[in-house]
């Protein structure tokens, strides 16, 4: 069994490092452009059918229960029995039925 002698070992391991940079900063750049779109759509804002919703005035029904201490199933309860207006509920079929709620307490 060979072994390196020590400047072989210097030459590969300079040679894994220079090979290994690239990817790593490409890493790198593709994280901080997938951090800069999660942040624009937290911050932003969506069309749905001609209207423009945006986020934070607009949330889902786990987001409502959270922020008003209901539970889920009461506001699911709420939007049947239309105690949240028809108006402050948007339901997008292309995201597999994912309800959104006007961001504001609604009381029965």
């Amino acid at each position: 069994m060979e072994t390196l002698t020590a400047e072989e070992r210097q030459r590969a391991r300079a040679f894994m490092q220079a090979g290994l940079r690239p990817t790593i900063d490409e890493t790198v750049k593709q994280l901080d452009t997938l951090s800069e779109k999660a942040n624009l759509v937290l911050k932003g804002k969506i069309r749905y059918e001609g209207k423009e919703y945006i986020f934070g005035d607009w949330v889902t029904i786990a987001d409502n229960s959270r922020l008003y201490n209901y539970t889920l199933s009461r506001v699911q309860n709420w939007i049947d029995r239309e105690i949240v207006p028809r108006q402050n509920v948007v339901v997008s079929r292309e995201l597999k039925n994912l309800k959104l709620l006007k961001n504001v307490p609604y009381r029965p």
